[in-house]
């Protein structure tokens, strides 16, 4: 009945001798293969041919991920469920689908294209710049207003940016007064808002680079620091002051294995601090193996006491907020976090 609809129809009947079409499994994963050699290969030529004809390619070919784009939008036609494709293939359908550029013949040989090495190169260049500063922009975080790069501030000065900037919410704030935080619900997880830095982990994505990480850590450390000196001044905070992120300003190898940033006296008993900070406010913050480790001890009372310094906002001085919170292990904090996500990370809400 097949074929006798596909004689009716002028099409090619089946028959035993018929070649079966690939794994379907298989062919999708080379053909995904193929599209993203070609991007690889053949990118900088179509980019390069709009740039001589000075038109702007369609806009896939602009985004970061051309391949993988490429891929999702000709798996949505199908393109790829069949056979498997060549390069020619490729080019019909991207004519088809209207990603190839207008005017451009389809072929990816640059003497047909009339480019020359000249013109590769110069795309290859401008290629280049655009990933630069795509990099640049995602490491990168605004501060004040501003963009800030970790590979090119000057720490010293936006250190002292801080402690220009300080507020007087934060330099009024007691070590000793712990935050007033509403109890916590047993089940439920919330959203997760801005990014968090600290060594301790990120809170609210983990996808961020290890420079932009580090930078967050950085401020919320500065801010605690010059929140310290004005709090304890007959003590020595630059000695106090004891993880990795202290030799970016002071003299001295930091630690960043002992499980808190800064060890204080307070009351005749040590503090040992732990600083989270926040680009926002996501009132959630990760504790890793080591400041477990020191966070359980200090629940039992033999070594001191530990607190966790909650830095938010630390992009902007006039929004940035400081505040002490418990040991999350100990039985005062237990009932004031929520455990959210995957590892130690905890949640907490503010009271009201």
């Amino acid at each position: 009945m097949v074929n006798q609809w596909l004689a009716k129809n002028a099409a090619p009947i089946i028959t035993d001798e018929q070649e079966l079409l690939p794994l379907w499994s298989k062919v999708r994963v080379d053909n995904k293969l193929q599209i993203k050699k070609f991007v690889q290969s053949y990118g900088n030529t179509v980019k390069a041919w709009c740039y001589k004809q000075k038109i702007d390619p369609p806009g896939i070919w602009n985004e970061i991920n051309i391949s993988d784009n490429l891929c999702n939008k000709l798996n949505e036609l199908g393109v790829l469920d069949f056979e498997p494709l060549e390069d020619v293939d490729v080019i019909s359908w991207l004519v088809a689908s209207n990603i190839w550029p207008k005017g451009m013949l389809p072929t990816i040989l640059p003497e047909a294209l009339g480019l020359n090495e000249t013109d590769l190169t110069a795309e290859s260049n401008h290629e280049r710049a655009i990933k630069l500063q795509h990099d640049k922009e995602v490491r990168s975080i605004t501060f004040n207003g501003r963009q800030v790069d970790p590979q090119e501030i000057d720490q010293e000065k936006i250190a002292q940016e801080i402690h220009d900037n300080l507020s007087k919410s934060i330099a009024n704030v007691i070590l000793g007064n712990i935050a007033n935080l509403g109890a916590m619900q047993a089940s439920g997880h919330g959203t997760k808002h801005g990014s968090a830095g600290g060594h301790g982990g990120s809170g609210g994505n983990r996808n961020i680079p290890q420079e932009k990480t580090d930078l967050i850590g950085y401020l919320g450390e500065c801010a605690v620091y010059y929140w310290l000196k004005k709090l304890l001044l007959q003590q020595d905070i630059d000695s106090a002051w004891m993880s990795g992120y202290r030799e970016r300003l002071l003299p001295g190898a930091g630690n960043d294995s002992l499980g808190y940033d800064f060890r204080v006296m307070y009351r005749r008993q040590s503090l040992y601090l732990e600083v989270k900070s926040s680009l926002g406010d996501p009132q959630e913050f990760e504790l890793g193996d080591t400041e477990v480790r020191m966070a359980r001890d200090c629940a039992t009372g033999r070594v001191g006491q530990y607190r966790v310094i909650y830095v938010s906002n630390v992009g902007d001085s006039t929004t940035m907020q400081l505040e002490v919170l418990p040991n999350p292990l100990s039985d005062e904090g237990k009932p004031l976090f929520h455990i959210g996500g995957q590892g130690i990370r905890y949640k907490f809400q503010r009271g009201t």
